[in-house]
């Protein structure tokens, strides 16, 4: 974004109509949702049979897997094409696969888990519009082998579309450690062992932020549960010293926010938690579980998924039971305004509802302004009977810069130091730049409110 004040920043508020935004500031404004939508939410069903994985910056763009075949194909969706078959998919060929397909936020680049060699063995692969898909391996790092014919698989894509990571199979008998470690790739570089501890079982990477400088996942401990872990330039740090298995699976634009779940220890189950980093530490905050969840080890539990580019919005799962593909559960949304809202809820807000008999199995993802979401369901009755969806909440909130579900003279400062920072929240006008024009669009959409 172009910024005209870039070289006085601490002088913007000079070039700002102060009675301008006095006489803005008349408006009532107390209450107004950081969620709440301006323009007309909708949910719509998509790609019978296939599930939603993840979804470009923009929304314009899904990518998931083939479900009610049972062979889990990737494929690409936009609204013109509908979902299409990227070929290569492991299902077909091995029975078997890994990983989840994974978009970068303009569209173009799909991280996933293929066939390589003619169909002779399994590997990590990055697909890129008008080129197709490239194996990661081989080459291979040091210590890998081909493990049930696999060298690796994708899970995460950073959203510039230039880092694909996931894990690659190590030789442990020969170099120790665990049989999985993580890695990162890049045109340049090639591939990363971001390894592990040598007390360590396996490590994974999940999530990658837009920049692939901050890569998220999980590494065991020695007594084998997963712990969630982060890789910032390739230095690991266990988020949790979790006594079961708990992950870290998506991070924020600029890596400070991580979401996963880890361990409610007054509880004695996993929740959906969430770490931020304050600049020295990472701290933990767990979001909870939604009203009627049982609790206990023998309960219920929550996980989050994704999360919006600046994470304010967080999206995840809420078990009620877990039963395999019969499972009681839902979607829900978090915000530090909301707190967690099961989607029902949410659509209700809208004047929206479920599909007769149709329940949601994942949120998958949601758009870098937080404002689309993906996931999938199913009809249990019908198993197997799945479909992906869009839920577009509208136009969020533009005035709400900084994001606390409410209008009011602060977001004013916060339009400022977005302004100063050429942050995506400046942008008032949607023109794609960060200029003053934009505090005459942020005047106008505070008088307009949220409702």
């Amino acid at each position: 974004m172009e910024q005209s004040l870039s070289d006085r920043p601490d002088r913007a508020l000079e070039y700002i109509e102060m009675d301008q935004f006095r006489n803005a500031v008349l408006v009532a404004v107390a209450g107004f949702g950081a969620l709440s939508a301006a323009g007309q939410a909708t949910f719509e069903l998509i790609g019978g049979g296939f599930a939603a994985t993840d979804v470009s910056g923009d929304g314009s763009v899904i990518v998931g897997n083939s479900v009610n075949d049972f062979l889990y194909q990737q494929a690409r969706w936009t609204r013109d094409t509908g979902f299409v078959l990227l070929g290569r998919a492991t299902g077909p060929v091995f029975g078997t696969g890994g990983g989840a397909p994974q978009i970068s936020y303009d569209g173009t680049r799909v991280s996933s888990t293929i066939t390589g060699g003619n169909d002779s063995y399994i590997t990590a692969g990055v697909w890129t519009e008008g080129q197709g898909w490239q194996e990661i391996f081989p080459p291979l790092l040091p210590g890998a082998m081909l493990l049930d014919l696999s060298y690796g698989s994708s899970w995460a894509i950073s959203g510039d579309g230039g880092t694909v990571a996931g894990l690659f199979w190590r030789d442990r008998l020969t170099f120790g450690g665990g049989s999985a470690h993580a890695f990162s790739w890049n045109e340049t570089d090639g591939a990363t062992d971001l390894g592990g501890s040598p007390d360590a079982n396996s490590s994974r990477a999940n999530g990658v932020n837009a920049d692939g400088s901050v890569v998220v996942g999980w590494e065991s401990a020695a007594q084998g549960q997963w712990q969630p872990a982060v890789w910032v330039d390739g230095v690991k740090t266990i988020l949790a010293d979790t006594p079961v298995s708990c992950e870290a699976r998506a991070v924020s634009d600029d890596g400070t926010v991580i979401v996963g779940w880890s361990y409610d220890a007054n509880n004695a189950m996993r929740v959906a938690a969430r770490w931020v980093w304050d600049g020295a530490d990472w701290n933990e905050e767990l979001l909870g579980i939604l009203p009627g969840t049982p609790i206990g080890p023998l309960g219920g539990r929550s996980y989050a998924s994704a999360i919006s580019g600046d994470g304010s919005v967080i999206l995840g799962t809420n078990q009620y039971i877990s039963n395999g593909p019969f499972s009681t559960q839902t979607g829900f949304i978090w915000t530090e305004a909301g707190g967690m809202v099961d989607i029902r809820d949410l659509l209700s807000d809208h004047g929206l509802s479920l599909p007769a008999g149709f329940q949601i199995d994942g949120l998958a993802g949601v758009t870098q302004d937080g404002s689309t979401i993906v996931g999938y369901g199913s009809y249990p009755v019908n198993y197997p009977d799945y479909h992906s969806f869009i839920l577009d909440l509208g136009t969020l909130c533009p005035a709400d810069v900084n994001g606390d579900g409410a209008l009011s003279p602060a977001d004013f400062t916060a339009w400022v130091a977005a302004f100063n920072a050429s942050a995506i929240e400046c942008d008032q006008n949607g023109d794609g730049l960060c200029t003053p024009a934009d505090f005459s669009a942020w005047v106008a959409n505070f008088n307009a409110g949220c409702d």
